[in-house]
């Protein structure tokens, strides 16, 4: 009797199953090993020994040579920057920020339409002029990483009292 319920037993749970197929197979996630088990750790050791080996000997061969004695800024206190590391980095290398730039040819403008308005006030040009000093403002406004560095738009009667925005 008890090996009657355990044979009936078991066809249940193998009804219970899901039927395996050839196709269910194939479609199942292939799971790759781990990549300890792939990597040689020894040799990835070794190796990089190695390459530590070859940088002090390099260094010990920099020291002696006197490569320590030539080097700028010998005795000298570090100067550590503060504030925002790519400005430091900017400053140092000469180059300046794309909206830097657009700030000082919106500047240079500025300048040209001012000295045009003090020659002569009634000149066509000058609206044309502070159309596209407007679309450079702009630009520079998305450009600008803080809205403590936007500028305001100019028209005849305000550019000279923005221009001193710039300065």
């Amino acid at each position: 009797m008890n090996e009657k319920r355990r044979t009936d037993s078991m066809e249940r749970e193998k009804q219970r199953e899901p039927k395996r197929t050839a196709a269910s197979d194939a479609e199942r996630a292939h799971i790759p090993l781990p990549a300890d088990t792939l990597v040689d750790t020894e040799l990835l050791e070794v190796y990089h020994r190695q390459i530590r080996t070859m940088a002090d000997e390099a260094y010990d061969d920099f020291v002696q040579r006197g490569g320590l004695k030539h080097l700028p800024g010998l005795g000298k206190p570090l100067v550590i920057p503060t504030g925002d590391v790519l400005d430091s980095i900017l400053k140092k290398s000469g180059a300046a920020p794309p909206w830097v730039m657009l700030r000082q040819a919106t500047k240079k403008e500025i300048e040209e339409v001012i000295q045009l308005l003090e020659k002569n006030p009634q000149q066509p040009l000058i609206d044309e002029l502070i159309v596209l000093i407007n679309e450079k403002i702009e630009e520079l406004n998305h450009q600008a990483p803080s809205l403590a560095l936007h500028r305001a738009k100019v028209s005849r009667a305000t550019i000279q009292e923005r221009y001193k925005q710039w300065v």
